[in-house]
This record gives structure tokens, C-alpha cells and sequence, in this order.
């Protein structure tokens, strides 16, 4: 299969339900700018907007916009989550994602920049992965500055109403229509 879409990955994390979320939205190179474009909408003066700052009537006019756009999108819930092993959930569902997005054609993937030490550690996952056979090494794997990428914003926003949905948190609102969910039982 030929690798040509580009996937753009964030977490989301809800402590006091104990869920890890992982979710990448994914459309062909010739759409990102399209993507962006339509991401810097969101902005409101934050640099970068969080599904977890925003209001409860503006997340329902994000939910409702995003409901439109056109974009794949695949998330990975991991529970129950332990904080004391957020890492070791985050390396779970990363390995789960990437898998995931590589069946699905996927060739580039953009995740969001966490700083020096801890992009070393998701790199190093990867490079396991791939010296296991469990992701391939044509897959690109890139860190996106959230600040200069705004299509990581809608995996941000993706990620956190999944999280919300499968914990209850917005039980009206529920998982964005289209987005497929792999539910992960955590070690």
C-alpha cells in the first residue's frame, strides 16, 4: 500500500477517571494547508488552543465544526490509567497508534513536541518498534511545535472530547462521528 497521508498526533489525560488518550486526525498531503487553515479559526488569542481550557459553549461550536471538516481520525484509550506510569501508558498506546495509522496508508506522522527529554524517550520507542518489526521504517515520524503547527490543535481538541466521552465526562456530546476508537487495556 502507498504511504501518502500525513496524521498529526496529541494526548489527552483524565486523572480522576483514569484514561490515557492518543489521537491522530489524518488527511492527504494535498489537504494539510486546508487543514490549517480551517484549525486557525479556533484561535482566540491563545497560542495554542486546549480542549481542556475551552468553555463548555465553545467546545460545543468545536465539537459541531469538527463534526464537517473532512479528516480521518483514530484514537487509542488506554485504562486505567496509573499517574506514577503515565509513561509506560503513553508507550502503549503509541505503539497501538502507530500501527494503526500505518495500516491505514499513513506516511508521515506529526506528533506534538513535549520537550527535549521526552521526545528522546518517544523516539526511542519508536526505534524499538521498528527494530522489532512493529512498525515499519517507512513511516516518518516528525515533532510538530503546537505554537507553529496548528493541525496538532485538532487532535488536541479530537483527543481531549474522546477522553471526555469515554469517561463520561460529556456524555451528550459522545466520540466525534467517524473517529474510530481502539480501547487498550493497560499493563
Amino acid at each position: 500500500m502507498e504511504m501518502t497521508r500525513v496524521a498529526f498526533v496529541d494526548e489527552s489525560i483524565r486523572a480522576d477517571s483514569a484514561a490515557y488518550v492518543m489521537a491522530a486526525i489524518f488527511v492527504s498531503p494535498h489537504r494539510v494547508d486546508e487543514l490549517r487553515d480551517e484549525a486557525l479559526r479556533f484561535r482566540l488569542g491563545a497560542v495554542k488552543p486546549r480542549w481542556s481550557a475551552q468553555q463548555e459553549q465553545r467546545r460545543a461550536g468545536i465539537y459541531a465544526a469538527l463534526q464537517v471538516m473532512d479528516f480521518g481520525s483514530i484514537a487509542v484509550s488506554g485504562r486505567p490509567l496509573q499517574m506514577a506510569k503515565q509513561e509506560r501508558a503513553r508507550t502503549q498506546c503509541l505503539k497501538v497508534l502507530l500501527g494503526a495509522l500505518e495500516a491505514q496508508g499513513i506516511g508521515v506522522v506529526c506528533i506534538e513536541r513535549r520537550g527535549s527529554a521526552l521526545d528522546l524517550r518517544d523516539v526511542r520507542t519508536i526505534d524499538r518498534l521498528r527494530g522489532r518489526r512493529q512498525i515499519g521504517r517507512d513511516i516518518r515520524i516528525e515533532f510538530g511545535d503546537p505554537k507553529t503547527e496548528p493541525a496538532l490543535w485538532l487532535a488536541d481538541f479530537v483527543s481531549g472530547l474522546t477522553a471526555d466521552a469515554i469517561t463520561s465526562l460529556e456524555p451528550d456530546r459522545g466520540i466525534l462521528q467517524g473517529t474510530h476508537v481502539i480501547d487498550l487495556a493497560l499493563r
